[in-house]
C-alpha cells in the first residue's frame, strides 16, 4: 500500500467518531459527573452485599458504554476499596488499643497530655492555626532509630489521636503517600476477603460487557464499523441506534447472569454460606456502615454545580441524536451526508463554547456579582483534551485499520479464507460457533483490537466465500471480544483488578472460566435466535456487492 493510503486510514470517519467519544468523555471526567453518577446509583440501590454487588456492576456497566472501559474501572475500584477499608477498620483494633509506641512514657514533668487524651512530650507545640488539636514536632533528634521506625509505621494511629507531626505536615506530596502507605497497610478480614473479590471482579467484568452495548463503547466495535466501510462502504446499516438496541439488552442479561454467578461463587449462594442465608430485611452493622461510606463520598462532591448540569443535559441530547438519526433528523440530508461522527463533533465544539460556570441571565452579570468580567472559561479546552483523551486509542484503532487494509490489499484475507472453504460443508450455525470459539479463546491472550483487526478481515473474506451475509459472521466475533474474563491480561479493566493484589490470577481463572465458556454459547445463541431477524442474516444484502451470491440465498 502506499504511504498516502496508509495514512488515510488513520483519520477515516470511525476514527473521528472513537476521538469525539474521547474528548466528550475528557469532558464528563474533568468535572467529576461520572463519579456522582456512581455514588448516587450506589446509595440508591442499598447496602446489602446482593445489591451492593448488583449496584457496582449496573453502573460500571453504564459508564464504560460511554467512556473508556479502563477509566470506568479504575474510577470505581477506589469507591468499592472505601467501602472495604470501612469494614477493615471496624474489625480492627479499636483506638483504646492503638498505643503509639514511639513516643516515650510520661515519666517527669517534659510530659503533658492533649484535650482528647494523648500523651505527648513538650518539645511538641500546638498549631492555633487549625480548629482542631493539631501538634508539631519541633525536635525528631529526641526519638531514636527504632522510635523513628515505629514513628512511620504509626502514622495513621497518630492521625487518629489528632497528632501530626510536622515532617508531614511540610510536604503535600509525602502525606499523600502516606496516606497510599495507611490504605494499602489495611488487611480485609477473613470474612470480607470474598466479597472484596467478588466487588474488584465485578467490576471488571461489568466493564467489559458494558463497553459491547455502543459502537463508541470499545475500541472493536469501532475496527468491525471501520472493516465494514473499508469493504461495502456506508450502507452496511449498522449505525449507534441499531447496535444499541441490539446489544444493549443482551448485555443486560448476561449482567443479570453474572450476578447470580457471584452470588453462588462468593456470596449468598455459595453452599458455605447456605446455613447463614436470610431473607430478613433487617439492616446489619455491616450495612449501616457501607451505607454511611457511600454517603460520606458523595457528600464530597458537593452540590451539582453548573458544569455537571450541563454536560449531563449536553450528552443525553447527544444520545438522543444518535438513536434518533435515522428516523428523523437525519432524512432532512443527502444520503451518506451526514453520521453518527457528525453528532459527537458538534457536541465536541459546543463544548468549547459552553461556560464553565453560571454566567447569569444572558451572560449578564447577576445584581449580587460585583466582580469584573473576565475571560469566561469553557468546559472544555486544550490542556484537558491534552491531559485526559487517551491519544494512544485513536492511534490503537488506525492501526488495526491499517492491518486490515494491509492483509485486504494484499491477498493474505483471500487466502486464509479459501483455505477455509472446507467449513462451508458445515450448517452456518456451526460456522458462527466455531468462529466465536476461536476469537474467544485469543482475546484471553492477545490485545482485543489486534484480535479483531486480525481475524475480522478474514471473516468478512470467509463469508463472501460460502455466500454468507457478513454481519452473521462478524457481529457475534465483534462481541465476544469484549467477554474476556480469565486472564489479567485479557482485558485492561482485568488488569486493574488483578492490580488490587486481593487475589491471585489462578483465582480469576477459577471464576471466569465458566463466564468465559457462556459467554461464547450466549453471544452465539443470542444472534441466531434474535439477530437473524433483526438483522436479516438469511438473506445476502446488496450492499456487499457480490455479483457471485444471489441476494436471495436463504440458509438452513
Amino acid at each position: 500500500m502506499r504511504s498516502r493510503d496508509v495514512c488515510m486510514l488513520y483519520t477515516t470517519d470511525t476514527c473521528m467518531m472513537i476521538l469525539g467519544a474521547l474528548m466528550e468523555a475528557a469532558a464528563v471526567e474533568k468535572w467529576n459527573l461520572h463519579q456522582r453518577i456512581a455514588l448516587a446509583t450506589l446509595n440508591l440501590i442499598g447496602s446489602k452485599p446482593r445489591w451492593l454487588i448488583l449496584g457496582f456492576m449496573a453502573v460500571t456497566a453504564f459508564l464504560s458504554m460511554w467512556i473508556v472501559n479502563t477509566a470506568s474501572a479504575a474510577m470505581m475500584m477506589p469507591i468499592a476499596f472505601a467501602v472495604m477499608y470501612q469494614l477493615a477498620e471496624k474489625k480492627g483494633p479499636s483506638e483504646q488499643e492503638i498505643v503509639p509506641e514511639w513516643r516515650p512514657e510520661p515519666e517527669d514533668d517534659t510530659h503533658t497530655t492533649t484535650s482528647n487524651g494523648a500523651t505527648v512530650n513538650k518539645n511538641v507545640v500546638m498549631d492555633t492555626t487549625t480548629d482542631n488539636d493539631e501538634w508539631t514536632c519541633k525536635d525528631d533528634d529526641i526519638l531514636t532509630p527504632d522510635q523513628k521506625e515505629l514513628k512511620t509505621s504509626n502514622i495513621n494511629a497518630d492521625q487518629k489521636e489528632g497528632i501530626i507531626t510536622e515532617s508531614y505536615l511540610e510536604d503535600d506530596e509525602h502525606v499523600e503517600n502516606m496516606k497510599e502507605l495507611n490504605q494499602e497497610g489495611v488487611e480485609i478480614p477473613d470474612e470480607y476477603r470474598m466479597m472484596a473479590i467478588a466487588l474488584c471482579l465485578s467490576v471488571a467484568y461489568s466493564a467489559n460487557i458494558g463497553g459491547s452495548a455502543t459502537l463508541i463503547g470499545t475500541s472493536t466495535n469501532m475496527v468491525m464499523i471501520g472493516i465494514l466501510e473499508q469493504n461495502y462502504g456506508t450502507d452496511h446499516g449498522v449505525t449507534f441506534g441499531r447496535w444499541m438496541l441490539f446489544v444493549l439488552p443482551s448485555a443486560m442479561i448476561f449482567l443479570a447472569i453474572m450476578w447470580i454467578w457471584f452470588l453462588f461463587f462468593y456470596l449468598d449462594l455459595n453452599p458455605k454460606n447456605w446455613k447463614s442465608l436470610s431473607c430478613k430485611c433487617e439492616t446489619t452493622e455491616d450495612e449501616v456502615i457501607i451505607k454511611n461510606t457511600l454517603k460520606a463520598e458523595y457528600a464530597k462532591l458537593g452540590p451539582w454545580s453548573w458544569a455537571e448540569i450541563t454536560i449531563a443535559f449536553h450528552f443525553t441530547m447527544i444520545c438522543i441524536l444518535w438513536l434518533t438519526r435515522d428516523a428523523l433528523w437525519g432524512q432532512l440530508f443527502p444520503d451518506e451526508y451526514v453520521s453518527d461522527t457528525t453528532v459527537v463533533m458538534l457536541g465536541i465544539v459546543v463544548l468549547f463554547i459552553l461556560p464553565a460556570y453560571d454566567p447569569g441571565f444572558l451572560c449578564c452579570k447577576r445584581y449580587d456579582d460585583d466582580t469584573p468580567r473576565g475571560t469566561t472559561v469553557a468546559i472544555l479546552d486544550w490542556p484537558t483534551l491534552h491531559t485526559k483523551v487517551q491519544w494512544g486509542v485513536v492511534v490503537l484503532i488506525g492501526g488495526a485499520y491499517a492491518l486490515a487494509g494491509g492483509s485486504e490489499e494484499s491477498g493474505l484475507s483471500a487466502w486464509i479464507a479459501n483455505q477455509l472453504e472446507v467449513l462451508g460443508e458445515l450448517p452456518v450455525n456451526a460456522i458462527v460457533l466455531i468462529s466465536v470459539i476461536i476469537v474467544g479463546i485469543f482475546t484471553e491472550i492477545t490485545s482485543n483490537s489486534a484480535v479483531a483487526a486480525i481475524f475480522l478481515p478474514i471473516l468478512a473474506a470467509l463469508a463472501e466465500e460460502l455466500c454468507i451475509n457478513p454481519l452473521y459472521l462478524l457481529i457475534p466475533a465483534t462481541i465476544v471480544c469484549s467477554y474476556a474474563f480469565m486472564l489479567p491480561a485479557a482485558t485492561p479493566p482485568n488488569a486493574v483488578a488483578f492490580g488490587c493484589g486481593l487475589f491471585a490470577a489462578t483465582e480469576m481463572m477459577r471464576c471466569g472460566t465458566f463466564l468465559k465458556l457462556l459467554g461464547m454459547f450466549y453471544v452465539t445463541a443470542w444472534v441466531i435466535l434474535v439477530g437473524v431477524p433483526y438483522w436479516d442474516l438469511n438473506t445476502y444484502p446488496d450492499w456487499a456487492d457480490d455479483s457471485m451470491c444471489d441476494n436471495t440465498t436463504i440458509y438452513a
